[in-house]
């Protein structure tokens, strides 16, 4: 399988997984009342650096 195209799928793979992160956290910071934007800080930034 062509590498590029490999790079490809892993992108959208760790993109779905982002979405999937995201929207735990929203809804973890609703039912425990926490910062949405602290807990995304917390759990998510080597993700979303790696990401980019």
């Amino acid at each position: 399988m062509n590498k590029n195209l490999l790079d490809q799928y892993k992108q959208k793979i760790y993109g779905d997984l982002y979405k999937l992160f995201q929207q735990e956290l929203k809804k973890i910071s609703i039912e425990f009342k926490l910062d949405y934007q602290e807990l995304e800080d917390l759990y998510l930034s080597d993700f979303k650096n790696f990401l980019k």
